[in-house]
Formats: C-alpha cells, sequence, structure tokens
C-alpha cells in the first residue's frame, strides 16, 4: 500500500481483534461439527447424509487451515518482526497483500464461501423436487460469483498490488453483489417453497383442525435464521469496503468462519429440534400434539402435487429414532413441537 506509516490505521489491533473473533468462532465450529457428525451418523442410511458429511468435513478442514495461518501470522506480526526492531513494524506487515500467507487466506476464503453458495444451491435443489432446470440461473450465478473472487484474489496477490485500484475494486464488488444475490435470492426460495408446502399440508388438515399451522414453519424460520449469519457478514464486509474502511479485508477472519458455521448450524438445529416449534394448547403447557390420522389426506394432497413430504429430511439429517424429520408424516408416527421440521 502506498500509505506511509504516519497515517496508517491501527491495523495490528484490527486484525488481531478480528483473528481472535474468528478463532472462537473456529471453537464453536468444532462443537457444532462434532454434534453435526452424530446427528449425521443417526441418518448414515441416507441418500442426504454424505453430501452433507463429505461437505461439513470440507468446510471444518478449510476453517482450519485458514485459522491456523492467522496464528501464524500473529506470531510472525507481534513475536519475529518486533525483533528487527522495524518501526511500526507490527503495522506495516499487515499492509502487505503479497504476504504468502495473506493470499492463501484469500483463497480460503473465496473457496469456503463458494462451497457454502453451493449448499445452499443443492438444498434448493432438493427442496423443488430435484427439479436442476430451477437451479440453473442460480448455479450460473455462483459461478460467476467464484470468478470474480478468483480474479480479485489474483490482483491483491500480485507485487504491488492496491486494494484501491479499479480493477481490484471492481471484481471485489461484483463478487460479493453476487454471494448476496445468492444468498438472499436462495434463502427467499427455499422459505417460500417451505410456505407453499405447508400451506398445501394445513388446506388438507382444515376439516379436522381449526386454523391448522404451517407445518414447515420451523424448517423456515431455521433456514433463514441461520443463513442470516453469513449473509449479514458479506453485507459488513461489502459497506467498509465500498467506504475505503481499513477494518474491511481484516473482517473476512471472521466471515470465513462464519462461511462454516451456516451450513453446520443448520444440521445441528434441526437435527437436535433447536427450532421454533407447533403452537402450545390453549389453556396448557403442553406441546399440542396430533394422531397421524390427521396427516393421512396431507400426504395424498402433497404427493398429488409432486411435494416430497420428507423434503427437510433430505436437505437437513435424518431424524433418526426421535422424530425430528418430515417422515413424522409417514403413517405410524406422531408429531410433537420438536418434530415440525
Amino acid at each position: 500500500m502506498a500509505s506511509s506509516p504516519a497515517t496508517l490505521p491501527p491495523l495490528d489491533k484490527i486484525n488481531i481483534i478480528s483473528i481472535w473473533t474468528g478463532t472462537v468462532l473456529f471453537g464453536i465450529n468444532l462443537v457444532l461439527y462434532s454434534v453435526c457428525l452424530f446427528v449425521l451418523k443417526r441418518g448414515r442410511a441416507h441418500r442426504s447424509s454424505w453430501v452433507l458429511g463429505a461437505t461439513s468435513t470440507l468446510l471444518l478442514v478449510l476453517a482450519t487451515a485458514h485459522i491456523s495461518i492467522s496464528l501464524k501470522q500473529l506470531v510472525e506480526a507481534f513475536v519475529d518482526i518486533p525483533k528487527l526492531g522495524e518501526p511500526q513494524g507490527s503495522i506495516l506487515y499487515w499492509t502487505v497483500n503479497t504476504n504468502p500467507a495473506e493470499v492463501t487466506k484469500t483463497y480460503i476464503y473465496v473457496i469456503i464461501g463458494w462451497i457454502q453458495d453451493c449448499i445452499l444451491t443443492w438444498r434448493m435443489y432438493v427442496v423443488y423436487g430435484r427439479n436442476w432446470k430451477l437451479c440453473l440461473l442460480p448455479l450460473v450465478i455462483v459461478n460467476a460469483q467464484i470468478g470474480s473472487a478468483l480474479f480479485s484474489a489474483f490482483q491483491l496477490s500480485r507485487p504491488g498490488a492496491d486494494i484501491t485500484s479499479t480493477a481490484v475494486r471492481s471484481s471485489a464488488f461484483a463478487g460479493w453483489s453476487l454471494d448476496l444475490a445468492i444468498n438472499v435470492g436462495i434463502t427467499l426460495a427455499i422459505a417460500g417453497r417451505l410456505w407453499y408446502m405447508g400451506r398445501s399440508v394445513a388446506r388438507a388438515m382444515s376439516s379436522h383442525l381449526p386454523r391448522p399451522p404451517n407445518k414447515y414453519d420451523s424448517a423456515i424460520f431455521t433456514v433463514i435464521e441461520s443463513g442470516a449469519l453469513f449473509t449479514t457478514a458479506t453485507i459488513v464486509i461489502l459497506v467498509l469496503y465500498c467506504s475505503d474502511t481499513a477494518v474491511a479485508l481484516s473482517f473476512i477472519d471472521v466471515a470465513t468462519q462464519l462461511a462454516a458455521t451456516t451450513p453446520l448450524l443448520i444440521v445441528v438445529r434441526v437435527g437436535l429440534g433447536l427450532t421454533h416449534g407447533l403452537p402450545r394448547q390453549a389453556g396448557g403447557g403442553k406441546t399440542a400434539r396430533m394422531d397421524n390420522s390427521d396427516y393421512r389426506p396431507a400426504i395424498n394432497v402433497a404427493s398429488s402435487r409432486g411435494v416430497e413430504v420428507n423434503v427437510i429430511h433430505d436437505i437437513v439429517t435424518d431424524g433418526g429414532e426421535d422424530g425430528y424429520s418430515l417422515n413424522d408424516l409417514k403413517p405410524g408416527r406422531k408429531m410433537s413441537s420438536h418434530s415440525d421440521v
């Protein structure tokens, strides 16, 4: 960067705070991954388990590599460089974008964000009855996003690169904007599809229950709430970058870990039933329970419209024997608040 040491912001403090925050999130990811494996192990025979297991493992590996490099940078910036007696060396260290450690971290961030987008697209594919035609546009946007992000990362890795240059700014802005379009657009598409499916089930149940709840409310809230983490992080980075704030690139340490958190959190929340449940019965503290006969018409209606009743079973995890998935709609199963996913 062209700025002199006297005009530089406190990049040493900014980066150490960002990396410490990322380290905390990495610890959370380790816990989430362990619980995720437990949840998926119960559904190991299901066709979606291997997809979720493989992607979760890959995300954790990349998150581990990213935080390991970050900790190595802390040693270099605050231990090795001060020994050389360089004035403000700890600050100047973070201005070198061509540092191999910084370049590697940037590429990891790009790849882990792309994997998160692919998982989100896959969930949409499953929710919409595995109709690949509906996923063509999202796939085009996902590939355009990683193309822009990789180009931006390459430009930053070149000697003498300037984050304020036109080439870097335009490609970075395009990459983050497309990332937002993917996360917001697909999340709303999934939520809309689940809402429509829930309304169809509610209509079929209307002759049995007064004002039946939307069957998939908990799944809608879970997908939106969990997905909002990485979306919010991307918005923060984009706003900071457009404001020419030095914190923008430092915040990537946090965003990288959140990109791994989002898919893991959805699996864990649904697998353990940590979602919004069905309404309580009026005048009582017990969870509303309904006989499975009430759901048989819903199965017929949903099937006639090509709706896969165990959609959350596919896009999240197998419910095991506790009844966390939409297999509760099948005969012989009863439903409680934690099984409304």
